[in-house]
């Protein structure tokens, strides 16, 4: 394509409009360097919208208008017909340059297209060189092999883990559960949870182990001695009593003294 030649194109002394539209048509279809026009008519008729019988009319009255010409040489592969548009050569020397950046746009260049008579300001590329700052450079390679994670509500790991030993009173299995609880509500355990919970327990009437057994069984961040219902307090105190008659056993307030002891030691 050669905006040179579609502009005479458009401003050249056509037969008739049909004539014109092919002129303009074939303007689009010239190739450089030569500027040659290769179109079958078969070709012309599909871009015009023209029959084929058409085509050859208008190209016969573009011929006696001397706007085109016929070359002798066609195109070995279907026998394309030649034409070059008869453009005046003034016409043709004014924006050469601006045809041929053109036709390098289109071939894939990056460099954009500037009208003629105006400065082209397309600046080379300068291939980057890596040892313009070397301290730069250290730095940024450190921080790529360096990712940080940025976690999302993110809490502080501190903490988290008990450093408090586990109190004498309380089983390993209820320890471990309790610890695993606490783990799971990410809340620690310090020393000021495990004195509250005693406190708890205190009020509530119970042991430390049973009340953390029923915090565990409940499974809540937290645990308070008026929140316990009556069936878990009474469970509580039951397994408190059991226990404490299987290790109690028998005292001197149960034995009776007026029926004397055995021989072996026994009493009757």
């Amino acid at each position: 394509m050669s905006f040179t030649h579609i502009r005479w194109a458009l401003t050249a002394t056509v037969p008739s409009g049909p004539a014109l539209l092919l002129l303009v048509v074939m303007a689009d279809l010239v190739r450089a360097p030569e500027f040659k026009v290769f179109a079958a008519a078969d070709t012309l008729a599909k871009r015009t919208h023209m029959d084929r019988k058409t085509v050859l009319a208008n190209l016969k009255r573009l011929e006696e208008a001397r706007l085109i010409t016929r070359l002798p040489e066609r195109v070995l592969r279907g026998g394309v017909p030649v034409f070059v548009l008869n453009m005046p050569a003034e016409s043709a020397g004014t924006d050469t340059e601006t045809d041929a950046r053109s036709n390098r746009h289109r071939a894939g260049d990056v460099n954009p297209l500037f009208p003629a008579g105006q400065p082209n300001f397309t600046h080379k590329s300068t291939p980057f060189s890596r040892e313009v700052n070397p301290k730069a450079e250290h730095k940024h390679d450190r921080n790529l092999s360096e990712p940080v994670v940025i976690q999302k509500n993110s809490r502080p790991t501190q903490g988290r883990s008990t450093d408090v030993a586990k109190p004498d009173d309380v089983t390993e299995q209820t320890w471990k559960d309790f610890l695993e609880l606490r783990r799971a509500k990410r809340a620690p355990v310090t020393k000021t949870v495990l004195n509250g919970a005693r406190e708890e327990a205190r009020k509530a009437g119970v042991s430390v182990e049973l009340f953390l057994q029923i915090w565990c069984t409940r499974g809540s961040q937290g645990l308070q001695a008026t929140w316990l219902k009556p069936s878990e307090l009474e469970l509580a105190r039951s397994v408190v009593a059991g226990a404490g008659q299987r290790v109690r056993g028998p005292s001197f307030e149960d034995m009776n003294y007026e029926e004397g002891v055995n021989a072996n030691g026994n009493c009757e």
